[in-house]
């Protein structure tokens, strides 16, 4: 697949300075880093795009690759994955903030977090336009990468890997051949582009459906009612669907109400899921039995007042990073542009309108010249694992190694499969034991220690 949308875009400028402290922190920050914008196209229709770039630990910058981190949601800030996931700082719930051992610049790599699509977190634009989809996201974030390697020469200087998990399994391979679009049309300003690797990610419209599979194995519904599903959907619960396929499914969906869909072992400790299941994986499934096609027949228009953007987090308790990310003090430190939203960890403006139905040919154009690790934490319901390993799978590259475990310190963390993709590439699928949706989250030491394998070898073992 190739982005349809023209790449033409003018990064007018870039804002931003060292961030010095942070309220919550006492005395020097344990690491370094510059937070601020990337101006992407003309104005009236500029938008400020908030970056915060953490520098790696231990090797000057320019010495180490450099990782662009992209949440999903759609419409989901990648702050929260600095807070809660792999920064180098995480809050204590009180306001006041630790230090992570297990933070991903220790690998060691510069991180660069991102808030995209426009509208989210910090970033913002100046018509008030925040209807995107797909394309216009990969277009408006290869500005930003542009924009951050003109700013940050040691982006240029070694290896540029791009990461994400949740819906960022869309937006990261797509602005991947963005990017080599880009170095071929203009070879002087190329990006020494590696690879990428997604966590639990979004890849097509049978993501969900293994969903009610998944659930029935973890004694979540009923066995009885799920064969009784499964027969009255014609052994596919896949959309679209007939009135008694969704009927039965309702079914299903009514007994997960009050599980958390990221972790299905863990508490559900904030708002659920209304019903029950992942809200990406349910708009997603929703928009598929509605939507209109589009001309070119790989792409979709999602329905609705939001699209298919993604408004809270189901079962979380984001209160702390809301609280903190919203004071004017960090606002301060953090040079937040006045004209930004309320900080919120999914935004309440994003329009999220087009999308892609899989993005597997972009796999297939891409993976025999980069590096591509797929994981998948093993009790998150949203993407369950199965339908990500035969998505990896359908791809068609013979494996090389088959189901085997991979460790970290002298305990199985996962299971893991690496395929034959040519002899510049590297393919694996890795499981993540006991992971949740958001894997660096729940298990911490495994996904550093997949994270600085995959830097070195592509492989997580």
């Amino acid at each position: 697949m190739r982005v349809a949308a023209s790449l033409l875009l003018i990064a007018v400028g870039a804002l931003g300075a060292p961030v010095t402290s942070l309220p919550g922190y006492d005395g020097k920050l344990p690491f370094a880093s510059d937070s601020g914008y990337i101006a992407v196209d003309s104005s009236p229709h500029t938008k400020h795009m908030f970056y915060w770039m953490v520098y790696a630990d231990g090797v000057p910058a320019e010495q180490a690759p450099t990782v662009l981190w992209l949440t999903g949601g759609p419409g989901c800030s990648s702050l929260y994955a600095f807070m809660t996931e792999h920064g180098p700082l995480h809050n204590s719930g009180n306001g006041t903030l630790v230090q992570n051992p297990y933070s991903w610049n220790k690998a060691p790599a510069n991180i660069v977090y991102l808030e995209a699509p426009v509208g989210v977190g910090y970033s913002w634009a100046e018509d008030g336009n925040y209807s995107t989809g797909d394309n216009e996201t990969a277009r408006v974030n290869l500005g930003v990468l542009l924009g951050l390697a003109d700013r940050f020469p040691h982006i240029r200087s070694n290896d540029l890997y791009i990461a994400g998990e949740s819906y960022a399994g869309h937006y990261v391979p797509q602005l991947a051949n963005a990017v080599v679009q880009a170095n071929v049309a203009n070879p002087a300003k190329a990006l020494p582009l590696r690879g990428w690797m997604v966590g639990n990610p979004s890849w097509s419209f049978d993501d969900g459906s293994h969903y009610f599979d998944f659930m029935q194995l973890h004694s979540i519904i009923d066995r009885a009612d799920y064969r009784a599903a499964l027969a009255t959907c014609g052994g596919s619960m896949a959309p679209p669907r007939s009135a008694a396929c969704d009927a039965a499914l309702a079914v299903l969906r009514n007994q997960t109400i009050g599980i958390n869909p990221y972790n299905v072992i863990g508490k559900c400790n904030g708002k659920p899921s209304l019903t029950g299941g992942c809200f990406t994986q349910q708009a997603v499934a929703d928009a598929e039995s509605s939507r209109l096609s589009r001309p070119e027949s790989s792409w979709a228009e999602a329905s609705g007042p939001r699209g298919l953007a993604q408004t809270f987090v189901p079962c979380i308790d984001v209160t702390p990073a809301v609280d903190y990310f919203d004071r004017s003090d960090v606002r301060a430190a953090l040079h937040v542009d006045a004209n930004a939203f309320a900080w919120d960890v999914c935004s309440q403006h994003v329009e999220y309108r087009y999308y892609a139905h899989t993005v597997a040919p972009i796999y297939a154009d891409l993976v025999p010249s980069h590096r591509v690790l797929v994981y998948s934490g093993d009790v998150d319901s949203c993407v369950p694992f199965p339908g990500t390993q035969d998505n990896v799978d359908a791809l068609g590259y013979p494996l090389v190694d088959g189901w085997k475990p991979w460790t970290v310190g002298g305990q199985i963390a996962g299971f893991q499969r690496s395929y034959a993709v040519g002899a510049k590439g590297s393919l694996a699928w890795a499981s993540v034991r006991g992971a949740s949706h958001m894997v660096p989250n729940t298990k911490p030491a495994e996904a550093l220690a997949m994270f600085e394998r995959f830097l070195a070898t592509g492989m997580p073992a």
